[in-house]
């Protein structure tokens, strides 16, 4: 949702979204449609996903208007030291809750 536009022409945009609820090895992405290329980026994970005995985490990187997320994931049950995976495919990642501002042009 565009929020503002600022003195010099850049566009101020907030959304809110999910995981994936089926996740594909190498990220899922966001596109920002109000944005052509995002020049500056604020992610809060609002919601993380909870599974017994698992703590997730997520990378991001952007490009252009897209935000491309890649999901971790570590068994706390685990013999020390427990390597952070990425999550697998198909895995259901929709009880994360982002929420993102985005500057940009």
């Amino acid at each position: 949702m565009l929020v503002s536009v600022t003195a010099d022409g850049k566009k101020i945009v907030t959304l809110t979204t999910t995981g994936p609820s089926n996740y594909t090895t190498g990220g899922f992405k966001v596109i920002i449609p109000e944005l052509q290329r995002i020049l500056a980026l604020n992610v809060d994970i609002k919601v993380n996903q909870k599974d017994d005995n698992i703590v997730y985490a997520l990378d991001y990187d952007y490009s252009g208007n897209t935000i491309t997320f890649k999901a971790y994931k570590i068994d706390v049950t685990a013999t020390a030291p427990s390597p952070w995976l990425e999550v697998s495919d198909g895995k259901n990642l929709s009880g994360i809750l982002i929420n993102i501002i985005a500057i940009g042009v």
